[in-house]
């Protein structure tokens, strides 16, 4: 137990002698006022020290001067309900040996802290908090390696605008429930934007059902390029969850995200598939295809579906179709199909339907307009059509115009110079019955409408002009 820290600190040699009570174990203090350093060397124990009283003391040596406090890689520092609190204007707090208690904060910080590979910080408390880097810290925690963990507490909670970086083969975890807390709590009520947190690599764990692993509640960014974050079970626990307003960046190539993250992604569609796509039986081609994007670089997938109304509900999903682009079958019999295509995306995206693509396949219908003049039939042309009279009587003038077609037709209509003409048919003909269109020399406009029978009904529109000469 530590009675009288001062005698060590005036020593300030590599190994001073120690009062007994140290049993042995090296504590050893270098430096001047202005550049400090106190080391627990490797097999240093101190034990229900109130260690804080250690620290004011260092502090009050230093006289607020820049110092080092190093744990070495095989000092146990077993505090017990104490607290270790370092504050004001520091350097380095190096950290290799393993940090255990009961506090309610077991580290609290003011400057800057780097836990390395052999480190091992834990509470013992359910629901104590390992490091708390309080609201007046601007420092940075850099987590390299070893362990940090909370039970069911929160391993680090950081209220100041300082950064905290997590890199090798860190190890943060506990097993927190509590709702708005996770393992990592970046909490606070600073206005900065600047980033929170960093993180490239080691893992952040949560391991109790439905707590958060990263929780941020404030401005300041998250940046996570690698490592891998986990939160059980990850279909409803969320690796991170941002109910601030900071940025969250996220690589997905390189950074492992195990569970679900918030804000949710947003999936926007930019390319909706063509709504009506018109094909012939025997030469159907083509595609739809879609397009999306996603917010927090989610990653996005997509998957067709076939219905038999114009419905993005209650379709068939299309086995393969899993593309932006889906190949409309070839074999489609005579009728129409709709499609649609839902875009889903990771980290508990809501997944968006596109809108119905309807394709309609049907028969050709091939119409051709002839006109026969007595016996002799030609094709009728663009140009202006002069049909003779074959006798002095006027009524002799005869010209039938007939439709042929290799599909079939609903409706056919006649109508010369603007007047609808009446049960014509599927021909139409100058003959004495409407000798009104066979004047000499008198030209008229004569057009034809065609409406197909098909599933959807396709109008065919020719107009010609007629003349009748002597």
């Amino acid at each position: 137990m530590l009675r009288d820290l001062q005698p060590i600190i005036d020593a300030r040699g590599d190994k001073p002698d120690l009062p007994k009570d140290f049993g042995g174990n090296i504590f050893i203090i270098t430096g001047g006022p202005t550049a400090f350093t106190a080391r627990m060397g490797t097999t240093a124990i101190i034990e229900d020290e109130p260690i804080q009283t250690v620290i004011d003391a260092i502090r009050t040596h230093t006289a607020g001067n820049d110092c080092m406090i190093q744990f070495g890689s095989g000092a146990v520092l077993n505090i017990g309900n104490a607290n270790i609190e370092f504050s004001g204007t520091w350097g380095e707090v190096n950290l290799t040996g393993s940090v255990t208690g009961s506090g309610s904060d077991m580290i609290t910080l003011g400057d800057s802290i780097s836990i390395n590979s052999t480190a091992n910080i834990t509470t013992t408390t359910a629901t104590s908090i390992a490091i708390r880097l309080g609201n007046t810290y601007t420092g940075t925690l850099n987590i390299t390696g070893g362990t940090v963990s909370a039970g069911s507490g929160r391993a680090i909670v950081s209220e100041g605008t300082g950064l905290i970086t997590i890199s090798g083969n860190a190890l943060i975890t506990s097993a927190n429930t509590i709702s708005g807390e996770g393992t990592i709590h970046i909490a606070g009520t600073s206005t900065s934007t600047d980033e929170r947190l960093s993180m490239s690599g080691g893992e952040v764990r949560n391991t109790a059902p439905g707590g958060n692993a990263i929780y941020n509640t404030t401005v300041g960014g998250i940046t996570i390029s690698g490592g891998t974050v986990r939160a059980t079970p990850p279909t409803t626990a969320y690796a991170v969850y941002s109910a601030g307003t900071g940025a969250l960046n996220i690589d997905w190539d390189n950074a492992t995200i195990i569970g679900l993250v918030h804000p949710v992604p947003v999936i926007t569609i930019t390319t909706q598939p063509a709504a009506t796509t018109s094909l012939t039986v025997g030469s159907i081609s083509g595609s739809l295809s879609t397009a999306a994007t996603v917010t927090l670089d989610a990653i996005v997938s997509y998957q067709w579906y076939s219905n038999t109304s114009a419905s993005t509900s209650g379709g068939t999903q299309i086995s393969g179709a899993t593309g932006t682009a889906y190949t409309i079958p070839t074999n489609l019999a005579t009728g129409i199909y709709y499609y649609y295509c839902v875009v889903s995306a990771t980290l508990g995206a809501v997944s968006v339907a596109t809108e119905v693509a309807t394709v309609i396949v049907q028969q050709s219908a091939v119409f051709t307009f002839t006109y026969t003049h007595i016996t002799e039939g030609a094709p009728l042309l663009d140009e202006t059509i002069i049909i003779s009279r074959t006798g002095v009587a006027p009524n002799n003038t005869t010209a039938t115009f007939q439709v042929e077609n290799s599909g079939s037709y609903s409706s056919i209509e006649w109508i010369v110079n603007g007047g609808a003409v009446t049960g014509s048919g599927a021909s139409f003909q100058i003959n004495a019955a409407n000798n009104a269109y066979n004047a000499v020399g008198v030209d008229h406009y004569l057009t034809l409408i065609v409406v197909t029978n098909a599933i959807v009904p396709v109008p065919y529109e020719r107009t010609v002009t007629f003349r009748v000469v002597q």
